[in-house]
């Protein structure tokens, strides 16, 4: 038992003879109520609209939260369905906080109930409240709390009208079970009329695993804006929780909420690797082999007539080793493109993991055929081209590929 008086909590055998045994807790506060959960007291103090974290033997562990922005009069409060509730009687309302003592945004009140509000206690979703004025004590059942007096769906959204201004609480399911490796990001596009801060958490089972300002107090930006919060390491949750303090006809409006996992590594995936290989291959045995085809003359033969006529003569073969250049160095690009796209657009993870490996392939594929039909080229000009207009178009339409087919039209 506790009292403001003595500040002290006091020690009774069961049929509430006294022990004799007193622990003082004026050091820390006035208390007003106690509650002990999971090995630990908890000390509620009126005075400092603090609560106070002691050992089992009411040594102060030196740990405490703040509850004075929700009400500055703490009187009384309980724990029940894994939450904090507390009893504030500036505002004759109960506050619902998180087991870390994160306030959630939501409230419920108990106005015009009683003039003293004094204590209240949870069992089996039923509150019960106490007032010192009437001699009264209040039961409220848990389900009949949050009644909205109007609430309307329209084209996607929830519109909700209260009669005051309020903490609000806007929750997913939580049934999203998602693990997110270090260096993914959440990406939400939203508006908001409100000047009150506004935040996002990320929960799990109900316990607060990150908490991320989504706009800051003071809010002067009406826009549409896209924030990007960074995930430092890998989290779990299943639950994505909006709260904020909303005075009437402000509003919150979330247009799309993204999640982007981390780059991926190339060794994470052996056959981009391989693919990788052996079109290096392909490109250190290409250039040489087309140069020893070239130099044995192994292209088609050049007309007669024109080989009277030395200076067209040597056009023609300049302008082979142009496109077999601007060719290769085309295809060498489309290569290394695919192999970087996972750090280049990690935005194309929002199609899939199998959306991005078979854009590599294609992009692999085009730069490969393209080297291929380059050497082609030297024995079947007609094929060649058709093989090389191909990689380039597979190789993300790539215009320094299909450039290189302007060398052949002679």
């Amino acid at each position: 038992m506790t009292g403001p008086s003595s500040n002290a909590v006091h020690k009774y055998y069961n049929n509430w003879t006294f022990t004799g045994e007193s622990n003082s807790v004026s050091t820390e506060g006035s208390a007003s109520d106690i509650y002990y959960e999971d090995g630990n007291w908890w000390m509620l103090s009126e005075s400092n609209a603090r609560v106070y974290m002691y050992y089992n033997n009411w040594t102060y562990t030196g740990i405490n939260f703040y509850l004075g922005d929700q009400d500055i009069w703490t009187r009384s409060f309980d724990y029940w369905d894994g939450y904090w509730w507390v009893l504030g009687e500036k505002k004759d309302r109960v506050h619902k906080y998180f087991n870390n003592w994160t306030y959630t945004g939501e409230s419920l009140s108990i106005f015009n109930l009683d003039y003293y509000t004094v204590d209240i206690h949870i069992i089996d979703g039923v509150l019960w409240y106490t007032g010192a004025y009437t001699d009264s004590v209040y039961k409220f059942n848990y389900e009949d709390l949050y009644q909205i007096p109007k609430i309307n769906v329209k084209e996607g959204y929830i519109f909700i009208q209260t009669d005051s201004s309020e903490g609000l609480i806007l929750s997913s399911p939580n049934t999203l079970d998602l693990t997110l490796q270090g260096n993914s990001r959440i990406e939400i596009v939203f508006t908001t009329s409100s000047i009150n801060r506004i935040d996002l958490s990320l929960l799990s089972d109900s316990s607060i695993m990150r908490m991320f300002i989504l706009s800051p107090q003071g809010n002067d930006d009406y826009s549409t804006r896209i924030v990007e919060f960074t995930i430092d390491e890998e989290i779990r949750f299943d639950q994505l929780r909006f709260i904020g303090s909303f005075i009437p006809s402000h509003n919150l409006k979330i247009d799309q909420i993204k999640i982007y996992g981390p780059p991926k590594n190339l060794s994470d995936n052996a056959l981009i690797i391989g693919i990788a290989i052996i079109s290096t291959i392909a490109t250190v045995i290409g250039i040489p082999s087309g140069y020893y085809l070239y130099k044995r003359k192994k292209y088609p033969k050049i007309p007669k007539p024109i080989e009277k006529y030395n200076t067209k003569k040597e056009y023609i073969i300049d302008d082979i080793y142009k496109f077999t250049a601007v060719s290769i160095i085309g295809s060498l690009i489309s290569i290394l493109i695919a192999l970087f796209i996972p750090v280049l657009y990690p935005e194309f993870y929002i199609f899939g993991e199998l959306f991005v490996h078979i854009f590599q392939i294609i992009m692999f594929s085009g730069g490969a055929l393209s080297i291929i039909g380059t050497i082609v080229t030297y024995k079947n000009m007609k094929l060649g081209r058709i093989i090389v207009l191909i990689g380039g178009i597979l190789g993300g339409g790539n215009i320094i590929i299909l450039s290189s087919l302007k060398y052949l039209k002679n």
